[in-house]
């Protein structure tokens, strides 16, 4: 572990103002989920006071799990994100398993924010390119709304224990009482609500649908393979020397099951 805290990764250099960073972070935040959500989940389930209070729990959760990113983005300003941060605390295997739900989450949203392609693109390359994944979509309905924010919520709440208990274990080591604790509430926040929606029947309007079960199950399946690949041509061994991501990704396939 001491070689891995010593490893050069690719350090960044700053080049955005703070106005920029705050634009850049509302704009990632506000996406079509904030204005369909409320609507069609939030209101009919909790009505108008309930959804308030729980947008604004939801708004104090994320403000702990950004507290544990700002910690560990000025602790380590490297390229990674949660990547390197699991990384860096608990070695290569957790960070392989962190990253492997984390590209599961990118491949499922891209399409939902497929439109902010003309900010890159030129507007007749964007509209093919929009063109070419809205043919796809008729094909898979409505519901493939829902598998989609399953897979995303799945995903992201393995990103954020991996960074808020990577947080709490490189502030303990530093002696940095606040951030341990922020730490520890993200990390029991994060596995909490990562149950809640895998074991079914706890509540109904947390379950996931049966195509998100699969998808999750097939994704394992494949980070499974992926991993004894890269096991088994390791030739920094780097890899292999904790069981974790082994016994989780076999959790996972049989739970989804």
């Amino acid at each position: 572990m001491k070689n891995i805290h010593n490893r050069s990764f690719n350090a960044l250099s700053h080049y955005l103002s703070p106005l920029e960073v705050w634009a850049l972070s509302f704009g990632c935040a506000v996406g079509w989920g904030a204005f369909v959500m409320p609507g069609t989940t939030f209101l009919p389930f909790a009505g108008p006071y309930g959804t308030a209070i729980g947008m604004i729990l939801g708004a104090f959760i994320m403000l702990i799990i950004g507290i544990n990113y700002h910690f560990l983005m000025n602790r380590y300003p490297d390229a990674g994100g949660t990547l390197t941060y699991s990384i860096r605390a608990f070695g290569f295997n957790h960070g392989l398993l962190s990253a492997w739900f984390l590209i599961l989450v990118y491949i499922a949203i891209m399409w939902a924010n497929a439109t902010a392609i003309v900010l890159i693109n030129t507007p007749a390359n964007a509209f093919k390119f929009l063109m070419a994944i809205s043919v796809c979509v008729p094909f898979l309905g409505r519901a493939a709304i829902g598998w989609i924010v399953d897979v995303n919520t799945i995903g992201a709440l393995i990103a954020y224990a991996y960074t808020s208990a990577a947080a709490c274990k490189i502030a303990k080591n530093d002696g940095h009482k606040p951030i341990v604790f922020t730490g520890i509430i993200g990390t029991v926040i994060s596995a909490v609500f990562f149950f809640y929606f895998l074991i079914p029947n706890i509540w109904s309007a947390g379950n996931l649908s049966s195509e998100s079960y699969l998808i999750l199950i097939i994704w394992s399946i494949f980070g499974l393979a992926f991993f004894m690949f890269v096991f088994k041509h390791n030739e920094q061994i780097h890899f292999g020397k904790s069981i974790t991501l082994w016994l989780t990704l076999l959790f996972m396939i049989f739970l989804f099951l």
